[in-house]
């Protein structure tokens, strides 16, 4: 636990809405809404659109008269753009401040002591002025002493001006009494009901609740909480990129039954999945493959299932990952059922600048390493999938609907944004 901590939380504000709007400006100020893959719900929605009423989550269906009316714009998911956009913030972020912990595409944790500045006023409206000026994306930033409270500062800037600071006590306490527990970073609707139940319903009661109260009824990560909100900094910071699994999957447009197929598509999601290990210098050591049938067709035979096989030696070799996924699935697939989604899931990293000796099955990283590198050199020139494995195939029948989808703006030369 540490005291005198002062973390900034950067969050983007709709960020796929904004990564749309830096290369579609006509989209400004007006209700866009972009889709899941399969053009299924929506999974982010500018302001204008939350005017309306339009929920996260909510199904196409529901405003599709809108769409109709032309009343709002509907996009399709473009995950290489927003993946491309949030490595440009983050980039620009680091650039002023190296002590940042990436939380997810569109957040970022910085560690404000370690900088050794004391105006950060000053400093975060510069970063939000930069990051604004060489990437084209707005974002809040909350400033507070811990990092559960620079996240409720973030959440309160979103609706202020952008920037807003919970490190002076009179303007915390006001704030943690006008917070609802369900409105707290890390407490679920099932804790909060039941915090509720316990005579707590706002951040300030918890807060100055009893730690053997909370911890007897609750659980060490409610603790921690508690002591985040009094300003005492508990949870770790963790710079650079910690994740702990890469997941990458996809519903399919239509439901595959031939296995053919689900091997394409579990190839190229294997295939994105090593190359985000590669860019992270990190090998994997277990690979767990899943899939599952469309449980909404509920006349059609329900099945899902998972397969975890752990490797002789840690690789991020993508032919490798690919015949260790294919041999999972062919230990889940079953004839008979039509299939809706297919994922990998890769994890127990290892830094592949830190090579294990090994005695039996000695892998040679050196040409493997080579190999990897000049495929993924080519496609950063010429374009995604410029040179990919054969099992991913060409002719993805099965491939999700994306009828709205914008072009990959930054990462494929010919969808480069052209100027009329």
């Amino acid at each position: 636990m540490k005291k005198n901590s002062v973390y900034a939380l950067i969050d983007c504000n709709n960020f796929f809405v904004s990564c749309e709007r830096v290369f579609q400006p006509n989209l400004e100020n007006k209700p866009v809404i972009v889709l899941s893959s399969n053009d299924g719900c929506a999974i982010a929605r500018s302001n204008e659109a939350k005017a309306l009423g339009i929920k996260m989550g909510e199904p196409f269906f529901k405003f599709r008269h809108l769409y109709e009316q032309k009343l709002i714009s509907i996009l399709s998911s473009n995950s290489q753009l927003y993946s491309d956009m949030s490595k440009r913030v983050m980039e620009t972020i680091q650039y002023f401040c190296p002590f940042v912990e990436i939380y997810s595409i569109d957040e970022a944790f910085l560690d404000l002591n370690k900088l050794g500045i004391t105006d950060y006023a000053n400093f975060t409206h510069m970063l939000k002025s930069k990051i604004l000026q060489w990437t084209g994306i707005p974002v809040s930033i909350g400033i507070a002493s811990s990092k559960t409270l620079a996240k409720l500062a973030s959440n309160i800037a979103k609706k202020n001006s952008g920037i807003f600071s919970l490190l002076e006590p009179t303007l915390l306490e006001t704030t943690l009494y006008n917070t609802h527990v369900e409105d707290i970073w890390g407490i679920g609707n099932k804790i909060s009901s039941k915090l509720r139940l316990k005579g707590i319903g706002n951040a300030k009661e918890l807060s100055t609740a009893k730690p053997e109260f909370i911890r007897n009824n609750f659980s060490v990560t409610t603790e921690k909480t508690s002591l985040e909100l009094q300003g005492i900094s508990c949870i770790e910071f963790k710079t650079g990129d910690q994740n702990k699994s890469i997941i990458v999957s996809r519903s399919f447009g239509s439901d595959i039954f031939a296995i053919e197929h689900l091997e394409e598509a579990l190839s190229i999601y294997a295939s994105r999945a090593c190359i985000k290990l590669r860019k992270q210098n990190l090998r994997t050591s277990s690979i767990e493959v899943f899939l599952n049938t469309n449980q909404f067709k509920r006349s059609n035979p329900q099945y899902k299932n998972s397969y975890q096989i752990n490797l002789p030696y840690p690789t991020n070799n993508t032919s490798e990952i690919i015949k260790t996924a294919k041999e999972a699935l062919n230990k889940i697939y079953k004839i008979g059922y039509y299939y809706h989604k297919i994922g990998i899931k890769i994890c127990e990293f290892k830094d592949s600048t830190k090579q294990q000796i090994q005695i039996f099955n000695k892998p040679n990283y050196n040409k493997s390493d080579k190999i990897m590198s000049v495929i993924d050199k080519i496609n950063k020139i010429i374009g995604n999938d410029s040179v990919f494995i054969a099992a991913q195939g060409t002719n993805h029948s099965w491939k999700n609907l994306s009828q709205n989808k914008s072009s990959e703006y930054t990462t494929k030369w010919n969808e480069l944004a052209k100027v009329k």
